[in-house]
């Protein structure tokens, strides 16, 4: 087995990423102190957001960040821009890629043409909420702008699961169009209501002897089984509405969808910089950070190498 397929491995089984990121942290102890540092002095001042270390997640509406209006305007640019070089799925069709329903309209190329989107994830109010939640100084992992279809199944992201990159993580989702039931919203479980029914389940699966992996996905009647449709949180409302979700914690899904409706969303991803296990990343310059110490360890890419030497692909 290689080395990148073991860490893979190990990062589905429970404890697997604990393992990963006191490696990491082992293998890069200073940085781990310094963020840690960082992350405390900016808890020095009020911050205009906070992010609830239980149940990880606020739910909040874009005049709380100021920066926020503009991104949501060049976004809508942008759209505009490539809205007609979109191809959509036939509905009919019963076996469709994950890439069919989901689509990426950002590009590297853009963050640097539109250097707001960025601006807007270093903005105080977003990086010292984020700082406070994970205890660290993180990492701007990736910048998106994600445009949703409808599927014909419920499949994927479709269905309840936690994101797999560390066992702490902050996303921020914007809707840049109103959103109702049937745009399929982001539904997401508060952390501690996710721990209650992934420890149930987990109970479930041990006492008779069936496998369990951290990361899978889960049916509906699965997770309503150990807790109530009432705790499940819906990220609906007018253009503006947006979450900071620990989608690591937040047992969630998204995207059901009625027919020809389409749901279009700003995704921001903070990491811890000892995350777990690598995924798909932007390439930001830090030297858009201009001569800012802070922001330009907030855009620093993660050095090689990978967990137990494997190197990245």
């Amino acid at each position: 087995m290689s080395r990148r397929r073991l860490a893979k491995s190990l990062n589905k089984r429970h404890g697997g990423p604990e393992l990963l990121v006191a490696g990491r942290v082992l293998a890069h102890p200073w940085e781990y102190y310094t963020r840690r540092r960082a992350a405390r002095r900016l808890m020095t001042t009020r911050p205009a957001l906070t992010i609830d270390p239980a149940a990880g997640f606020n739910k909040f509406e874009a005049s709380a960040v100021p920066e926020a209006a503009a991104v949501i305007d060049l976004c809508h640019t942008v759209y505009e821009q490539r809205r007609d070089r979109i191809v959509t799925p036939s509905e009919t069709r019963t076996k469709t890629r994950k890439a069919d329903h989901f689509v990426e309209l950002l590009t590297d190329e853009d963050l640097v043409q539109y250097p707001q989107l960025v601006d807007f994830c270093l903005s105080p109010s977003v990086l010292d909420a984020v700082s406070r939640y994970l205890g660290t100084l993180p990492v701007l992992h990736r910048v998106g702008l994600l445009l949703s279809l409808p599927s014909p199944t419920h499949e994927d992201s479709r269905l309840f699961h936690l994101d797999p990159e560390d066992t702490r993580q902050i996303k921020v989702f914007i809707n840049l169009v109103e959103v109702r039931d049937a745009h399929g919203p982001l539904n997401f479980l508060p952390g501690n209501v996710s721990s209650t029914v992934t420890q149930a389940i987990r109970r479930e699966e041990r006492a008779v002897r069936k496998p369990s992996l951290r990361y899978r996905r889960w049916m509906d009647h699965e997770v309503l089984a150990y807790c109530q449709e009432s705790d499940v949180i819906r990220v609906a409302g007018p253009a503006g509405t947006g979450v900071m979700v620990d989608t690591s914690r937040c047992l969630h899904f998204g995207s059901r969808m009625a027919p020809e409706t389409r749901r279009l969303v700003f995704m921001a991803q903070f990491l811890r910089y000892h995350f777990a296990f690598a995924t798909d990343a932007n390439r930001v310059e830090a030297a858009k950070a201009g001569r800012d110490p802070l922001r330009s360890r907030v855009l620093v890419e993660r050095p090689s190498p990978m967990p137990f030497g494997a190197s990245r692909t």
